[in-house]
C-alpha cells in the first residue's frame, strides 16, 4: 500500500545511487524559479526512501 506522508525539506539527502551525475546549474535555476512562481507547488509528489540514517529520506 501506498502511503503519503509529509517530510521536511531538511530531512532528504542526495541519493549516492542517483543515476544523473552531471546537473546544468541552468536547468537547476529554470526549474528553481518555476517552482517558486508556482508558489512552491509541485505538479507530482516526490518519491523517496529512508535513507541509511535514522529520520534521513533519500
Amino acid at each position: 500500500m501506498t502511503e503519503t506522508n509529509i517530510i521536511p525539506l531538511n530531512k532528504l539527502d542526495l541519493d549516492p545511487k542517483n543515476v544523473r551525475k552531471t546537473y546544468s546549474a541552468e536547468g537547476i535555476a529554470a526549474l528553481a524559479g518555476s517552482i517558486r512562481a508556482d508558489g512552491y507547488r509541485l505538479l507530482q509528489n516526490l518519491v523517496v526512501r529512508k535513507g541509511d540514517k535514522k529520520g534521513r529520506y533519500w
